[in-house]
């Protein structure tokens, strides 16, 4: 055990110092002179208008699907292990099933959004949510459960790296950030949600006497519901105002803009148009598509979001969305509760879980405040090392049953929460979104998503097993390290707050 920590954090340590000597040599450095937004002007939450939280909101819904189908796993492991008799090894492949599956997504991806446009990938996104929830519900066996999970994989995958290249493009300057950290939002509301679903399934099944075959299928099939409201949503979307009008479709693209907007917008097409034939200008002279991100200054762009991408998921935050049940009942925390309110120990996990992810939903208003205004490296800077310090502290409290032992953990969980959602959280995929030009921006959102898909992985396999054969505490050790350098990495991030994409990919020319 010591041997792989050494290993994960001294190759995470090597890999953010070899990326601060890359990073401080590039040429995004000068982006914290090209914001483009009139100093003085409303920006973040304070810029917001009522379309585009109809627009980003529909558009991120999908992410709540993500954060259920995560969400509900911790609780819902509590009914599968005894209806399939799952081993550790099977619940680390019933948590990464979806995690594979999201990188065949990812890929798909790329090549259906810059073909077919930015709906229709989300339309099949969500009829990939339909099937998976169908099969949920019917999940006679432990191959079907796998099979199901993947198949929702492939439409997070899909969905996950369509979205935020969605709300950037439709989204105007001054309130980019706030609006991209709305799929975040969701996925919380998702996770949120699946662990009060578990926890009303954890009570009818001692009340009511449900099976266990039962309790998992309903709190894995409830995805059912939002996936057919994501797809009645999804249809009403307008196209992204930019890729039409790299489409050449002008018309169409006026009247995208004109819904996102709320009104008339001829100024912002033709600045658009003009912006638009200059970067395709430019594009013409190299090539498009994967290719691109062989460019030097891409590249090193990209390398930058992949690191961030494994600093999101090697901080632990899926490790502790999917096995807090477990993680409380080492604490001393469930026992607590549950004799205090008279609950089964299923309930008492269920019930401290929510308690503790609670918070991280007001937290993301906080998030959207200060994303605009903050910035995006900042906040790396600020709340990545406070990650580390919630995990260390958790660490710490394990395996004690004192009352001070369980609400140590309990705090622990739910700041970690927050901190995350005010860093890590977001930040990777609005950094990648908004960090490239046109011709490279969903083949970059792709390698990007599928570094965090595999970096998760990687952690949601090896936990649990982990755990089991050394101890939570070790591991969340690694992980608190990890949040540090994290925080150190930050300082080397250039800062895109404010700026437009246009000017953003001028860097690259």
């Amino acid at each position: 055990m010591q041997d792989y920590q050494a290993m994960l954090l001294k190759g995470a340590i090597t890999l953010a110092l070899l990326q601060c000597t890359w990073a401080l040599n590039s040429p995004l450095k000068r982006l914290r002179r090209a914001a483009t937004v009139t100093k003085g002007a409303n920006v973040g939450l304070a810029s917001l208008k009522p379309a585009d939280l109809k627009i980003a909101g529909s558009a991120a819904c999908g992410s709540y699907i993500q954060g259920y189908t995560t969400g509900v796993l911790g609780g819902a492991l509590l009914f599968l292990g005894p209806h399939f008799g799952l081993t550790p090894a099977q619940i680390g492949a019933v948590a990464t099933a979806t995690t594979l599956g999201s990188v065949l997504g990812t890929f798909s991806a790329s090549a259906l959004a810059d073909a077919a446009g930015r709906r229709p990938t989300m339309a099949f996104s969500s009829a990939l949510f339909v099937a998976a929830s169908v099969l949920m519900v019917w999940t006679p066996s432990l191959d079907v459960l796998v099979l199901a999970r993947f198949l929702a994989g492939v439409g997070i995958g899909n969905c996950g790296a369509v979205v935020p290249v969605y709300v950037a493009e439709c989204a105007e300057a001054a309130s980019r950030g706030a609006l991209a950290t709305l799929p975040q939002l969701m996925i919380s509301s998702g996770a949120m949600s699946g662990l009060v679903v578990t926890f009303a399934v954890a009570l009818c099944r001692t009340g009511l006497g449900w099976s266990a075959a039962t309790a998992s299928r309903v709190s894995l099939g409830f995805t059912l519901l939002p996936s057919l409201l994501y797809a009645a949503l999804v249809l009403r979307l307008p196209e992204s105002p930019r890729y039409l009008l790299r489409k050449g479709r002008r018309e169409r693209a006026l009247a995208a803009l004109g819904t996102l907007r709320g009104g008339p917008c001829e100024a912002e097409l033709t600045a658009l148009e003009q912006a638009t034939a200059k970067e395709t200008k430019g594009a013409a002279r190299r090539e498009a598509g994967w290719r691109t991100l062989l460019e030097p200054k891409i590249l090193r762009r990209l390398s930058v979001c992949v690191v961030l991408q494994f600093f999101q998921q090697f901080a632990g935050i899926n490790a502790i969305v999917y096995f807090t049940p477990h993680i409380l009942k080492s604490s001393g925390t469930v026992a607590t509760l549950g004799s205090s309110l008279r609950l089964s120990a299923d309930s008492a996990a269920l019930l401290a879980t929510a308690v503790t992810y609670f918070p991280k939903i007001p937290a993301m208003f906080l998030t959207m405040a200060l994303m605009d205004t903050w910035g995006r490296a900042k906040m790396l800077r600020v709340f990545s090392p406070a990650m580390g310090l919630c995990l260390a502290a958790l660490g710490l409290s394990l395996g004690s049953s004192s009352g001070v032992a369980a609400t140590v953990a309990l705090v622990a969980i739910a700041l970690y929460g927050i901190f995350f959602n005010l860093s890590l959280g977001p930040v990777p995929n609005i950094y990648t979104a908004e960090s490239f030009p046109a011709r490279a921006r969903s083949a970059a959102m792709t390698v990007s998503l599928c570094a965090q898909f595999l970096a998760h992985a990687m952690v949601s396999f090896w936990f649990p097993v982990l755990m089991a054969s050394r101890g939570a505490p070790a591991v969340l050790y690694s992980f608190a390290g990890i949040c540090g350098v994290a925080g150190l990495f930050a300082c080397t991030l250039a800062e895109t707050k404010q700026a437009s994409l246009e000017a953003i990919a001028s860097e690259m020319d």
